[in-house]
């Protein structure tokens, strides 16, 4: 919910392209095991995957 959030004020120009932002995430990290991976491979569209740890 949290991401789906930030993506939606992104979006909307409330948060803008240079802004910084965190997520806090509590999710188990297994739940979204797909999204992790594309964060890392660099597969995320309009996200630099700036703490990227490729295989």
């Amino acid at each position: 919910v949290a991401l789906a959030a930030l993506k939606k004020l992104r979006s909307r120009g409330v948060i803008g392209p240079n802004d910084r932002t965190v997520v806090v995430s509590t999710a188990h990290g297994l739940k979204f095991a797909q999204s992790k991976v594309a964060y890392h491979s660099n597969e995320i569209p309009g996200m630099v995957s700036t703490f990227a740890n490729p295989l």
